[in-house]
């Protein structure tokens, strides 16, 4: 019996297509892999501009869509004044860029730029620098570095995913 050319194509098709069916979910991480609620556990060197002591600090880092956002407010009693920080990035893929933007109640402003990765669905690092206007220009004033953790996953997210298939 004769083997049918286009049958043939179709049976290796659907062959093909099942191989990558049982292979799963490509390996690298898509938009919204790594929703859910980050801590960020980080520290800065010492200030460079005006000798500040390095500070270690953390913060919560919200994720949707890919999106990173968060908010601060904090008392800085060794200054006497109230700043905040406003926190926003993106994911892409596993990789992750943020920027920050501080203001304080007696008008002192700075920023600050972090990038790293997910190095899995529940862990990463990220470096960083603080940079403030000195001299009229903007400088960078400290160098900073970090870990994540991944404290609550969004239900569809690529830790959720893994999460399930432990249990």
């Amino acid at each position: 019996m004769a083997l049918n050319p286009a049958r043939t194509r179709n049976l290796l098709g659907g062959i093909a297509l099942a191989a990558i069916a049982l292979a799963g979910p490509p390996a690298r991480a898509a938009e919204g892999d790594h929703d859910g609620r980050w801590r960020l556990e980080y520290s800065c060197g010492q200030n460079t501009a005006n000798g500040a002591a390095p500070y270690r600090a953390r913060i919560e880092l919200f994720v949707e869509g890919g999106a990173v956002a968060a908010r601060t407010a904090t008392r800085n009693t060794r200054l006497n004044r109230d700043d905040t920080e406003q926190w926003s990035g993106r994911f892409t893929g596993a990789a992750l860029a943020i920027k920050v933007a501080g203001s304080a109640s007696d008008g002192a402003a700075w920023d600050s730029e972090w990038t790293g990765a997910a190095s899995s669905p529940t862990e990463g690092s990220v470096t960083g620098a603080v940079f403030a206007p000195v001299r009229g220009a903007r400088a960078q004033v400290r160098a900073c570095e970090g870990r994540m953790t991944l404290v609550a996953p969004a239900p569809a997210s690529l830790a959720a995913a893994a999460t399930r298939q432990q249990e």
